[in-house]
């Protein structure tokens, strides 16, 4: 009878607990990264640890190389709360070039390879209805101009929004 008792306290600790903090499901997320014309979109799971795809496209090449390489990611993200309304993640994964455009006009054909990605950043939440998240992402992935794999950072500023 003490167990029962035990196990029914718990599990209304446990509700009451869920209950006084804000939940998300999930969150979207969009913005421009440090090169011209590049832009980032996301779709993150919540929890500490929590799934995430994510579309990069590297934007303007320097040089006038007019290769784009657009990366999809399919990460983990492991977040920790700082304060009520900041968040710091780290975050690691799967990357694919396969949607990269080569403006070189040589014929190569990116197969689709995968490569890897990890990044780190930080998630404020103004509100609850949006927040600011700053992270940097280093990929390695296959070239959308030649067959070899390139090394990439970049870093993105995303507005957030829970959905």
């Amino acid at each position: 009878m003490n167990k029962i008792k035990l196990l029914l306290a718990l599990a209304a600790f446990a509700v009451l607990s869920c209950a006084a903090v804000p939940v998300r499901a999930a969150d979207l997320s969009f913005g421009p990264s440090i090169r011209p014309q590049s832009y980032a979109i996301g779709l993150r799971g919540s929890g500490m640890i929590a799934p995430e795809v994510q579309f990069l496209s590297e934007g303007r090449q320097p040089d006038s190389i007019p290769n784009i390489n657009r990366v999809l990611m399919f990460n983990a993200v492991v977040t920790a709360d700082l304060t009520s309304s900041l968040q710091a993640f780290v975050k690691a994964g799967l990357a694919s070039s396969r949607w990269s455009t080569n403006g070189s006009g040589n014929g190569y054909s990116n197969p689709g390879r995968f490569g890897w990605d990890v990044g780190a950043g930080m998630t404020w939440w103004p509100t609850r209805q949006w927040g600011l998240r700053i992270e940097i992402v280093r990929m390695r992935h296959q070239q959308s101009d030649v067959p070899q794999f390139e090394t990439f950072t970049q870093t993105t500023a995303l507005v957030v929004v829970p959905i």
